[in-house]
């Protein structure tokens, strides 16, 4: 059989999930300032933000309002949102292993199936929030009640408000 009478390989990539997104610090900040002038607009300017299936590891979001912003299959490993507002913003599925939210304003976030391992909620406001069905959270054992910790199955908040949320 000569090389032409061969039939052809299929050479397809393996599947599984597609690679994530890359963006760079100059189009954050352009997709931040677009979703503020959103927020500032009711909607009737700029872009709301997606970050939907976008790498952020490491993100520094401290402040940053958030509000609406959607992170659905992110990653946001060690991601700082110290101070942020994000209220219904949507993390489903994302990757926020240590991720922190201290004083966040998370009320009405969406989290569910997010990964939460040994991410750090101190004072946020959680109220409201959802985080139902597979959330993943591993928090060390805390034998010291003064601690003030909230615990959700094995979830914590640190001296956080979580009245009204879902599980």
């Amino acid at each position: 059989m000569s090389e032409q009478d061969k039939p052809e390989e299929d050479h397809q990539a393996p599947e599984g999930p597609p690679p994530l997104r890359q963006i760079s610090v100059t189009e954050l900040e352009e997709s931040l300032n677009l979703h503020r002038t959103w927020i500032e607009s009711s909607g009737a300017e700029g872009t709301r933000a997606d970050f939907s299936e976008t790498s952020l590891r490491e993100a520094y979001l401290q402040g940053a309002n958030l509000r609406g912003a959607i992170f659905r299959k992110a990653d946001l490993q060690s991601a700082e949102f110290q101070t942020a507002d994000l209220f219904r913003a949507d993390f489903a599925e994302a990757d926020l292993m240590k991720a922190s939210f201290h004083k966040a304003k998370l009320r009405q976030v969406n989290f569910k199936k997010a990964s939460l391992i040994e991410a750090r909620f101190q004072e946020a406001d959680i109220r409201a929030a959802n985080l139902r069905t597979g959330i993943t959270a591993v928090v060390p054992y805390a034998p010291d009640i003064a601690e003030r910790k909230l615990f959700i199955g094995r979830f914590a908040v640190d001296g956080g408000d979580a009245r009204g949320r879902a599980f």
